[in-house]
């Protein structure tokens, strides 16, 4: 009786371990999509207001609608102790680079945003946006290729590894 419960125990807890790493890899394509809708956001945020950049990131994380972004508070709270945008941006994104999933290039990506608000005028603003958001849904692209192929792979894997094991201790 016990050796049956130990068995399923096994098979489930791999298959847990397979459900864990594909869901890393959904969890990273979510915040990516998420990132660049933040994107997009600012962007049109630009197109129909005033408001200086850090006054529309504040604006924006008031709304709530990007919790998954931690760069996105951490930039508002830096910018509200008299951290200038650019260098509020920069850090706010390294700072939360693992807690966003991000490799080094797509934080690299992320944190141009930097330079491209607040130093030209709003129409160049827009299009240095909507390029970060471009290249931002080239990363999505890759994820969701990674998590179609691995994903899969990890789920199934983890289950059937566990299956041999529980056969092998048979």
């Amino acid at each position: 009786m016990y050796g049956i419960l130990g068995l399923i125990m096994l098979v489930g807890a791999s298959s847990g371990l397979g459900f864990y790493f594909s869901g890393m890899l959904k969890e990273r394509v979510n915040k990516l999509r998420e990132a660049v809708l933040f994107l997009r956001t600012v962007e049109r945020e630009l197109q129909y207001s005033l408001d200086l950049t850090d006054k529309i990131i504040e604006k924006i994380d008031a709304e709530g609608r990007f919790r998954g972004l931690k760069a996105v508070s951490e930039c508002t709270v830096l910018c509200r102790k008299g951290e200038i945008f650019p260098k509020a941006w920069e850090k706010s994104v390294a700072a939360a680079k693992r807690e966003m999933k991000l490799t080094d290039a797509e934080a690299r990506v992320f944190s141009q945003l930097s330079t491209a608000l607040g130093k030209y005028d709003a129409q160049s603003q827009v299009k240095a946006i909507e390029e970060i958001a471009l290249r931002m849904e080239g990363f999505v692209g890759e994820a969701e290729k990674k998590y179609e192929e691995k994903g899969t792979l990890y789920r199934t894997l983890g289950t059937l590894l566990g299956a041999g094991m529980a056969i092998l201790l048979i």
